[in-house]
């Protein structure tokens, strides 16, 4: 809590917010107070108070939740009890609640499932559902809604551990001829450290590893991410944990950034330099695709899809659009890519894994399941 209040008041890179957000997603959940048993779907054009929200994102798992349908709206806009929820989005709202915000965004509970017509219009809205968000919350853990958000805690993953040691060094003979000493490092005090911390507790977890969370990570200004063993904080600004509260070591952390990346950079970097360095641009959003393409995906037909919220954003500011998957201003630097090949695999791989169903051309990227590759350098 203390880092999200850090983050509203201080941030500038990563937006200081209003009390309201400029555009509201079309329909959000007010979770109410603290003691309401009930929550409820509004549609934001009926709105009488006003104020930020929050967003989840979770794994659906291979059950499917409560959803938003005709036969259920009725019974969400009247009021529906939290019990009959699962518990993930329980907990959702009972984190909500504890940051007192009064509303919540659930893909689940927001879009109509049984209507194609809202799924895609919703589904081009990304952008503004989760930029738009003043935090999202993040099931990172979970392999599905059922599981929750909160785990059993292990202080021993959480507390840095310090080893004090003690060691001398030991007289050896060496090449027979003449005694010398093992090198040890200094005794002293060591911090012991899981150098993957980052990277075990937030990129490789079950909800990272979906494409569609990659857009989600792309467009949110801040993430609280429910980790396994310890909460993991995100922002444009800071990565932090409960090991490292302040900030984590560069050394832990990625090289790359997820959020906000691709869309702000983009209109910082025009702000900066005006005139130029589009190169920079354009590389921001294949850092993206590269990492998207790596997720997996329930529905081969959400290729394309799952990624329009950042190819908007992005598109704004660069006054581009894709051609399936391929920015037209550049489009023959785009043609340049290919399947990734692991160099430690055999030369004669197996041919590209291709959609059941026709997605794009043969010479776009969205054409194959395969995590790809620019490569201009070809």
């Amino acid at each position: 809590m203390e880092k999200f209040h850090e983050c509203c008041d201080t941030h500038s890179a990563c937006g200081l917010p209003t009390s309201s957000p400029v555009l509201y997603p079309t329909r959000l959940i007010d979770v109410g107070k603290t003691d309401d048993e009930h929550i409820r779907l509004y549609d934001t054009h009926d709105f009488v108070y006003h104020g930020p929200y929050f967003c989840l994102s979770h794994c659906w798992g291979e059950t499917q939740p409560y959803i938003l349908t005709k036969e259920t709206a009725a019974a969400l806009r009247s009021g529906l009890h939290t019990n009959e929820l699962p518990r993930t989005f329980q907990d959702a709202i009972h984190v909500t609640r504890k940051f007192q915000v009064r509303y919540l965004w659930i893909d689940s509970l927001c879009i109509f499932q049984d209507n194609i017509e809202d799924w895609s219009t919703e589904a081009r809205n990304m952008q503004k559902v989760y930029s738009g968000a003043i935090c999202t919350i993040a099931a990172t853990a979970a392999t599905n809604h059922g599981e929750g958000l909160f785990f059993a805690r292990k202080p021993e993953f959480i507390r840095p551990r310090w080893i004090n040691t003690t060691w001398s060094p030991k007289a050896i003979s060496k090449d027979g001829n003449h005694d010398s000493k093992l090198r040890y490092p200094p005794a002293g005090m060591y911090l012991f450290e899981n150098t993957d911390l980052w990277v075990e507790g937030v990129e490789e977890t079950p909800l990272n590893m979906r494409a569609w969370v990659a857009q989600e990570r792309h467009l949110s200004t801040r993430i609280m991410h429910f980790g396994a063993f310890q909460l993991f904080w995100e922002c444009r600004k800071i990565k932090a944990c409960e090991s490292y509260p302040k900030i984590l070591p560069s050394w832990l952390s990625p090289h790359w950034s997820h959020v906000g990346d691709a869309g702000n950079d983009a209109a910082t970097s025009l702000k900066q330099w005006p005139w130029g360095h589009l190169d920079r641009l354009y590389w921001s959003w294949m850092t993206f695709r590269i990492h998207y393409s790596m997720g997996a995906m329930t529905k081969e037909s959400d290729k394309l899809v799952a990624l329009m919220g950042v190819a908007e954003e992005v598109g704004q500011v660069l006054g581009d659009e894709l051609v399936a998957g391929l920015w037209r201003k550049r489009f023959l630097v785009e043609l340049c890519w290919s399947v990734f090949r692991n160099t430690y695999e055999p030369i004669f791989e197996p041919v590209p894994l291709k959609p059941t169903k026709w997605r794009a051309p043969t010479w776009s990227w969205v054409s194959t399941n395969n995590q790809d590759w620019l490569d201009i350098s070809s």
